[in-house]
C-alpha cells in the first residue's frame, strides 16, 4: 500500500467517513501486521509507539527516509490506530488466558478447525474413509471409477454416453462429519460442495431421463448443463429443478427453514404433493429464482426475498460471515465447524455479532474475537461451550 493512499486511508477511517470496503482495507491491512513478536507492557498503548514506527513502515511497504519528515503524520495516526488495536486484542488474551477458570482457555485453544473429512457409504453398505485412502485403494476397494484427491476432492469418472451409463454402481452416499468438508464431481460433471455436518446421497451414474440427488445439510451445486436430463436436488421436503446453474442449499435440522440462493442460472422450487398445504395458503407451493434470490421453505410454502450472495457462501471461501445475522445463527455455525456443542444461558435475543473471520483460525482465536465485538463469555469444558452475558 503507498503511502499516500495509507495517510488517507487512515485519515477518513479516524474520521469516521471510511466507506464498507476502505474499512475492510484497513481490517485486511492490520491482519497482515505480524505483531506476534511484540512484548506487550502492563502499561498504556503509547508505550509501543517507538517499536512500532519502523514495523509499520515496513508492513505498509514505506522506505523511511532519515530526516522522517514523510512519516510524521502518518506515524501520529497509523500507530494510535494499530497499537489501540494490538493493546486491545493482546489485553483481552492475556485476560482470556488468566481467567479464573484457565482450563476453559485451555480447552478452547487445543480445538483445531475442521478439515477434509468425509465417508463414502457404497451400494452394498460398505463405508470408506476417505481422508485414508489414497486413489489406488480407492479404486480397488470400490471396484468403480473413483479419484480421491489429497484436497478434499472425491472425482467419479465422467458417463460415457449422454443418456447416462448402466446404474451398475447403485446410490452411493457422502457424508461429512461436524468439523468436515468435502467435495465431489459426479459422473455428469456437476460439482458439488458439502459444509460441515451434511451428507448427499447421488446414483454412481445417472441413468434414465434425469439427476436426482438428495441433501441433507448445506451445499453448493455447480451443475453442468444438460437440457435433456433436469437436476433435481431434493431437500427437506422440496425439491430444486435445475438445467445448468449455481445454487446454495441449506437445509440443515436445527434451522428453521430450508433456504435455497441461486448464484447463476435460474432454479425452480416444488414442494412435493404430499407436502402442499392447504388451498388459501399464504405462501406459493412452486417458486422461480433469479441470481441473488433466495427461497425460504418453512414447511407451508416459499417465501422469496434478495440476499448478498457472498454472506451465504461464506463456508464455501473459508469465512464465517456473521453479517445481519442473528446470534444463535452465528453459534450454530461455529458449533458444527468446530465440531463442539454450544449452551446459551440467558439472554442473547438482541446481541448479533458482525463482520467476518476465517474458518482456518483455532476455536480460542475465534472465540477472542467475539467476546471483543460483544459483551458475552464463553466458557469451554471439552468440546462444550457455555455462553453468557
Amino acid at each position: 500500500m503507498q503511502e499516500e493512499d495509507l495517510k488517507n486511508l487512515i485519515g477518513r477511517y479516524l474520521a469516521g467517513k471510511a466507506t464498507k470496503e476502505e474499512k475492510e482495507r484497513i481490517q485486511r491491512w492490520y491482519t497482515s501486521f505480524d505483531d506476534s513478536r511484540i512484548e506487550i507492557p502492563e502499561a498504556e498503548p503509547v508505550q509501543l509507539e517507538t517499536e512500532l514506527r519502523g514495523r509499520i513502515l515496513e508492513s505498509a511497504g514505506i522506505r523511511k527516509r532519515a530526516a522522517g519528515a514523510r512519516w510524521g503524520w502518518l506515524s501520529a495516526a497509523a500507530v494510535v490506530l494499530l497499537a489501540a488495536c494490538i493493546y486491545l486484542t493482546r489485553k483481552q488474551e492475556h485476560q482470556f488466558a488468566a481467567a479464573p477458570d484457565r482450563s476453559s482457555a485451555m480447552a478452547a485453544r487445543s480445538i483445531a478447525p475442521g478439515g477434509y473429512r468425509a465417508v463414502l457409504t457404497l451400494a452394498d453398505g460398505r463405508q470408506i474413509r476417505l481422508s485414508d485412502q489414497p486413489d489406488s485403494a480407492l479404486a480397488a476397494k470400490t471396484g468403480l471409477g473413483i479419484r480421491n484427491t489429497m484436497s478434499g476432492q472425491l472425482v467419479y469418472e465422467p458417463e460415457v454416453s449422454g443418456t447416462g451409463a448402466p446404474a451398475a454402481g447403485g446410490y452411493n452416499q457422502i457424508e461429512t462429519p461436524a468439523g468436515g468438508q468435502y467435495q465431489v464431481v459426479l459422473p455428469d460433471g456437476s460439482q458439488v460442495w458439502l459444509n460441515a455436518a451434511s451428507s448427499l446421497r447421488f446414483p454412481a451414474a445417472f441413468a434414465g431421463n434425469e439427476r436426482r440427488v438428495e441433501l441433507h445439510g448445506e451445499a453448493y451445486f455447480k451443475v453442468a448443463k444438460n437440457a435433456a436430463r433436469p437436476f433435481r436436488v431434493t431437500a427437506g421436503k422440496q425439491v430444486v429443478e435445475v438445467l445448468g446453474t449455481e445454487f446454495n442449499v441449506n437445509a440443515y435440522p436445527d434451522e428453521q427453514a430450508v433456504m435455497t440462493t441461486l448464484l447463476e442460472g435460474s432454479v425452480r422450487l416444488k414442494q412435493p404433493p404430499a407436502n402442499k398445504p392447504a388451498r388459501g395458503a399464504i405462501h406459493a407451493t412452486e417458486a422461480m429464482l433469479k441470481p441473488g434470490q433466495q427461497a425460504v421453505f418453512s414447511g407451508d410454502g416459499f417465501g422469496i426475498k434478495a440476499v448478498h450472495t457472498e454472506k451465504i457462501i461464506d463456508w464455501k471461501n473459508g469465512e464465517f460471515n456473521f453479517t445481519d445475522e442473528d446470534i444463535r445463527t452465528s453459534l450454530r455455525k461455529i458449533a458444527r465447524w468446530y465440531n463442539v456443542e454450544i449452551r446459551i444461558e440467558g439472554d442473547l435475543s438482541q446481541l448479533a455479532f458482525g463482520g467476518s473471520i476465517s474458518r482456518s483460525k483455532r476455536l480460542d482465536e475465534v472465540l477472542r474475537v467475539l467476546e471483543l465485538s460483544k459483551k458475552i463469555k464463553f466458557k469451554v469444558a471439552g468440546r462444550r461451550i457455555t455462553v453468557t452475558p
